[in-house]
């Protein structure tokens, strides 16, 4: 409206800040700004889940509802593209794909590309007590990703 141009954001899907340059007439500015996730969180979890197996879908819907908005869905289905680009990212950022690997699946090796992950945010301590309580068909199987959630026996 004001008729600056984006010319850099640091803005990932599962964070809650971000980080922007504008420029302005050849003026360039930068900004920090938190997100609070209660007010840009959808009102029900398909709003941002895509195209996931349903059983998953029930499951971190159910879950979300049972929280009370102090977990959320971050990453649903991704599409090879998407995935794509996060490995690019992440290729980038660590220099060698051994290690990027550790934070981020080569596209076709992602359960996300698969509709069998979701990355949650929020509560997680809460979130592994609701699948317990709920006995909900989830698990983590990253030990470095704790927001990371599988349907079970995904890898089966």
């Amino acid at each position: 409206a004001n008729g600056a141009r984006l010319v850099e954001c640091k803005c990932e899907s599962w964070a809650t800040a971000v980080q922007v340059m504008v420029d302005l007439g050849g003026a360039k500015a930068s900004a920090r700004a938190v997100i609070d996730p209660e007010a840009v969180m959808p009102a029900r979890v398909w709003a941002g889940a895509g195209r996931l197996h349903p059983a998953l879908g029930r499951a971190v819907e159910a879950l979300i509802n049972a929280s009370a908005g102090r977990v959320r869905l971050v990453s649903g289905y991704r599409s090879t593209e998407r995935q794509s680009d996060l490995w690019t990212d992440a290729l980038a950022k660590y220099g060698d794909p051994g290690v990027a690997d550790n934070w981020v699946a080569p596209p076709g090796r992602s359960m996300h590309e698969r509709g069998l992950a979701v990355d949650l945010g929020g509560d997680l301590d809460l979130a592994v007590g609701l699948v317990d309580e709920l006995q909900l068909p989830l698990w983590r199987p990253l030990d470095n990703e704790p927001w990371h959630f599988e349907l079970v026996g995904s890898r089966d």
